[in-house]
């Protein structure tokens, strides 16, 4: 038995978890949580606060500024030098859990200086343990909790709604009427490469830095290609085919080559006919989404 908890265990921090890598957001989360230490602090006046004389609204407001600038060194700053490694596809539980655990360590740490500074406490191993121990017992543990519970909750929402999502694009397909296709020209910046297609032939358009990755059927094959070109710019190339849909920044999809639905704590993930790679569909995209398989 308890080797089947262990298992579990695991299996719950391989699970994909939403990650948002907009750093304005990331720095509002930082600022969020910088003013809620200082007024729990301030409020609650724990670990002895309670003590100190003098001007305890700017040494709380210390505290929460050194946690702030901490966590946006960690959440944007790391964020914006290795952009890969936060890449939402290969985000986990386990790597957010990871990410608390920095930001937690290194704002014990950095508030231990801050206590050593002000003469509260004298700089040793053991009070920098101490002021780790504070820190872990406030915020690690709680927020792990938070992230397994919350991806739990975002699975459930998201498997429940890929799966009605499903049943409405068999519904749509039933009653789909033919109409003619359109021919799809793709141009490389300097218009020395083009890729002239057929609607029919498209999958999906995946944006690869400077270049696009277009995924489309040649004679029942599955053909990748890379051009140099924008996003956007393929976009304003085929905004007057309603079939064609950006479903994320990274990805415009053919919508008549969704056989179905499928998601988790991420969103919704498109899968396409003679194709392994799921398309990720943006979550403030979710409702459009469904409005594009009417039945």
């Amino acid at each position: 038995m308890p080797q089947t908890s262990d298992n579990t265990l695991v299996q719950k921090l391989k699970q994909p978890y939403v990650f948002d890598s907009s750093p304005a957001k990331r720095l509002t989360l930082s600022f969020s949580v910088g003013v809620f230490v200082f007024l729990f602090l301030y409020v609650f006046k724990p670990f002895g606060l309670n003590l100190v004389a003098g001007h305890i609204g700017w040494i709380t407001a210390g505290y929460g500024l050194i946690t702030f600038l901490v966590m946006a060194l960690v959440n944007v700053g790391l964020l914006l030098v290795v952009p890969s490694y936060y890449n939402e596809t290969n985000w986990t539980v386990s790597r957010e859990i990871l990410l608390n655990l920095l930001n937690v360590s290194l704002i014990g740490l950095a508030n231990a200086l801050y206590s050593a500074a002000l003469g509260f406490i004298e700089l040793t191993l053991p009070n920098i343990l101490l002021f780790e121990l504070f820190t872990f017992t406030i915020g690690f543990f709680p927020v792990s909790i938070l992230v397994m519970m919350r991806e739990a909750r975002l699975k459930k929402e998201f498997e429940s709604g890929s799966a009605l999502l499903t049943g409405q694009i068999e519904q749509h397909r039933e009653h789909m009427v033919d109409h003619p296709t359109a021919n799809i020209v793709i141009s490389s910046e300097n218009g020395r490469e083009q890729l002239l297609l057929d609607e029919e032939q498209l999958l999906f358009i995946r944006a690869a830095e400077n270049y696009v990755e277009v995924h489309y059927l040649l004679k029942q094959q599955l053909q990748r290609k890379l051009i140099r070109t924008t996003m956007k710019s393929v976009c304003d190339t085929v905004a007057h085919l309603p079939g064609l849909f950006r479903c994320h920044k990274s990805y415009l999809v053919n919508l008549s080559k969704v056989k179905r639905v499928s998601g988790n704590a991420q969103g919704f993930k498109l899968h396409l006919v003679q194709s392994e790679e799921p398309v990720p569909v943006s979550r403030n995209l979710n409702q459009e989404i469904k409005k594009r398989f009417p039945v």
